[in-house]
Parts: C-alpha cells; sequence; structure tokens
C-alpha cells in the first residue's frame, strides 16, 4: 500500500474517534461540579434498571476461593485503598457517606482509553451479615445524590453483589462470588464495552488472590521480627 494513503487512513480514523468523543461529551456533559449532601437527605437505589436499554447493560461474574478468614477477605472489599489495588480500571475510589459502618455511598472513577471520557459512578454498598455466617454487600447506584463531574460520563450499577461464604471444611478459606450489572453511560461502540468487560471479574479475583497473599506474608514477616531491645535511659 502506498505510505500516503497509510497516513490518510491513520489521520481519518483519529479524526472518527475523536468525533465520537465529542459526540459522547456533548450527550453526557455535566453542567454541575462536585456536591456535598445533608446528612438527613433520602438516597433512593435502583434496584430494577435492568429491565430497560438491555443493551446498554454488561454483566460480569465469577467466583473463586480465597486463602484467608472471611473478615480479611472483606476488607479487601470496603478499604479504599485495598479496593483501588485490586479492581481493573478503578483510578480513584473514596466514602461520599458513611450512613452507618454498613451501609454507606461510595464514588468510584473508572479510566478509559483516549480519546473516550472517563466514568464515574455514585451508589450505595450495603454489606449485611446471616445466619450462617456468610457476608453480602449489595451494590446500587444512587440515582438522587446531587454529585456531578464535568470531564466525566456517569455511569450506573444495578442488582450487583459480593458474596463471601466460609469453606465448611477449613474456617481460614473463604468462597468468593461477584457479580456486576453494569451500564457505562453515554456512548460506547460495542468493541470498546467488551474489551474492558470481557475478563473484569477474573483479573478483579486473581489480583484478590494476589494482594491477600502478599497482606499475609507481611503479616507473618512483621510477626517473626525480633523484640526491639528497650532503649535505655539517658543520663
Amino acid at each position: 500500500m502506498n505510505p500516503s494513503f497509510k497516513i490518510l487512513g491513520s489521520f481519518l480514523i483519529s479524526i472518527f474517534l475523536l468525533n465520537l468523543s465529542i459526540f459522547a461529551h456533548a450527550v453526557d456533559k455535566s453542567t454541575d461540579d462536585s456536591q456535598q449532601t445533608s446528612d438527613k437527605m433520602t438516597f433512593s437505589t435502583t434496584t430494577d434498571n435492568l429491565e430497560d436499554d438491555q443493551e446498554d447493560w454488561v454483566t460480569m461474574e465469577d467466583k473463586t476461593v480465597i486463602d484467608a478468614p472471611i473478615e480479611m477477605v472483606s476488607l479487601f472489599f470496603t478499604d479504599v485503598r485495598k479496593t483501588i489495588t485490586m479492581t481493573p480500571g478503578l483510578k480513584n475510589k473514596k466514602i461520599l457517606e458513611s450512613i452507618s459502618e454498613q451501609n454507606r455511598i461510595d464514588y468510584d472513577h473508572y479510566e478509559l482509553m483516549w480519546p473516550f471520557q472517563d466514568r464515574f459512578m455514585i451508589y450505595r454498598a450495603i454489606k449485611e451479615f446471616n445466619e450462617k455466617g456468610q457476608i453480602l454487600i449489595k451494590i446500587n447506584s444512587v440515582d438522587n445524590y446531587p454529585y456531578q463531574e464535568r470531564d466525566k460520563v456517569r455511569g450506573y450499577i444495578d442488582n450487583s453483589s459480593v458474596l463471601l461464604k466460609t469453606s465448611k471444611k477449613n474456617p481460614f478459606k473463604t468462597f468468593v462470588k461477584i457479580k456486576m450489572n453494569i451500564s457505562p453511560g453515554g456512548w460506547l461502540p460495542k468493541w470498546l464495552v467488551k474489551f474492558h468487560t470481557d475478563s473484569w471479574a477474573k483479573e478483579l479475583l486473581k489480583n484478590l488472590r494476589e494482594d491477600v497473599k502478599a497482606y499475609l506474608d507481611e503479616q507473618k514477616s512483621l510477626k517473626s521480627l525480633p523484640p526491639k531491645e528497650p532503649q535505655s535511659a539517658i543520663e
């Protein structure tokens, strides 16, 4: 192929992708900056949005067994720093409001490849315990939380959950099942959505296993250190 045609083709593709980004920005552009809400506000979560616009939703699910007790595994899904480290594409996370120890509203910022805009989600995470010793973290977008960002598109997550169960044979093994139903919001080509979500849950659980193991190894190494000798008082 003539080199000039290759250059022209690359240029046209770049213009096409740029126009897609501009189109998505025009449709989804936010008009307000980040805002905080009052403690007395009632937040409404979405639990049935999957019935609408099915083509816009993607389901990601997988399961694994982690060699750690359930309380420790739970920590990796609730601690902000640990969650950022193990979650693919998650660039930033913060707790917008703690309603209680088991009920909070989170903000997640997901990074996308250029020229597409990043996504953010506002959702309620409720941590529940049952009589079997299982932990269920339920995740649903909050419709009326007054938070917007000009440079990102708002996505949604509904009817999603993380289920943790202690192994019947070994209390130091935890069964993990993750299910996420998301709509990235705005407009994205199908190939890009598929590229970002095909192996998302599998990669997250892989990162979880590695991070838990590293954490346990670190704890063991700290315990094996000899105790420090008390310093003598300076005369």
